[in-house]
């Protein structure tokens, strides 16, 4: 019986010379090569803002200590509404202290008066001398400018008031608190909190010149947010004019409504504008493309042979966008390629197909 039991075993191996070398080749997911549409996408990577001027950092322009913070990140806010303000007493004691001032150089001035008028009635009467009279208009004119210093010093001291409180100026959200209540201000106009108007927020990013000269404000884009489920609609809003000096590119906004307040920011996103659409391009999934090294704009696929193994191709590659690229030349419709991972794969590699399939990439 073993020696009959060996002798089917050896008989089946024979049939099947090469069943333990195909159960340990490697097994790989393939798609094929198709036609369909590809987009020639603008992508554009930033975090959202508030468009220019709808945020403020606020502070104060005198120094003290901060008394009061009215408000928490996320509150809204009225234009004209106070926000936060320094403690009121030194503020309040140089007002009455200018105010004393005034009452003092008004005083002054009003006694200057009435001797310039009494040394006038005696020079009129040829009972003083003239030089009384000139003394008297001396005295009187250096009193009045003596009143218009102290009452500059007390438009001085209200307006000094006034700007030890933050004053919201605009209708807004509190988007950050940067001082707590307690903390010193030294009244270079520090910032103490933000607002901000978050009806629509913009993404700023930078691309190259000959790409941005196919960009036009009122494109539409499609804009992924950072933790998002979905992506949000987009428009192109302005495309700078100029080149920036440092990097080299070129500044485009996009806009993105946010009237429900989904969105928040500082976060991370990425708009794509859709520059041109090819409707029956050759194309592969971008995971069957094997880049030729880091920042290289050649590329090649493996491709599937009839017999199992695979066959290195070097393909042109022209538009990508974000699941497809388009290829030129290299492979055609039909061909079957290998999906991800297949730089690993020697030329000539036997390989079996995952399921004994093919995944289809069609949208």
């Amino acid at each position: 019986m073993v020696l009959v039991g060996a002798s089917l075993l050896a008989a089946a191996c024979s049939r099947h010379p090469d069943s333990a070398q195909r159960t340990s080749d490697p097994v790989v997911t393939a798609a094929p090569v198709d036609k369909g549409p590809v987009s020639d996408l603008l992508l554009v990577s930033g975090t959202l803002e508030p468009p220019p001027g709808k945020s403020a950092r606020l502070g104060v322009l005198v120094p003290g200590r901060l008394a009061e913070l009215s408000v928490a990140e996320g509150d809204s806010v009225r234009r004209g509404q106070v926000l936060a303000r320094l403690e009121p007493t030194p503020l309040r004691d140089s007002k009455l202290q200018a105010e004393a001032a005034l009452q003092q150089a008004e005083a002054l001035a009003m006694n200057a008066r009435q001797h310039l008028a009494r040394a006038a009635e005696l020079w009129d009467a040829g009972a003083g001398p003239r030089r009384e009279v000139e003394d008297a208009e001396a005295q009187l004119a250096a009193a009045l400018s003596g009143v218009k210093t102290s009452t500059a010093a007390v438009s001085l001291a209200a307006n000094q008031t006034t700007r030890a409180q933050v004053i919201a100026p605009m209708d807004a959200v509190v988007s950050h608190l940067y001082a707590a209540v307690g903390e010193p201000m030294d009244g270079t106009g520090k910032p103490i909190l933000e607002v901000a108007q978050v009806e629509v927020l913009e993404l700023q990013g930078g691309v190259s010149p000959a790409r941005a000269g196919r960009v036009a404000p009122g494109q539409s884009a499609e804009v992924s947010v950072a933790g998002a489920s979905r992506p949000e609609p987009g428009v192109v809003r302005a495309v700078s004019p100029a080149v920036d000096p440092a990097s080299g590119l070129v500044r485009v906004r996009v806009q993105v409504p946010n009237g429900e307040g989904r969105l928040k920011v500082g976060v991370a996103a990425e708009a794509r504008v859709v520059l041109r659409l090819i409707p029956e391009a050759t194309r592969v999934p971008l995971a069957a493309l094997i880049p030729a090294g880091p920042g290289s704009l050649e590329a090649s696929v493996n491709v599937l042979t009839t017999d199992g193994h695979v066959r290195r191709q070097a393909v042109d590659v022209g538009v990508k966008d974000a699941t497809y690229a388009e290829i030129l030349s290299g492979v055609a419709a039909g061909d079957r390629v290998v999906l991800g991972g297949s730089y690993s794969l020697p030329d000539g590699t036997a390989v079996q197909v995952a399921d004994g399939g093919v995944r289809s990439e069609k949208p």
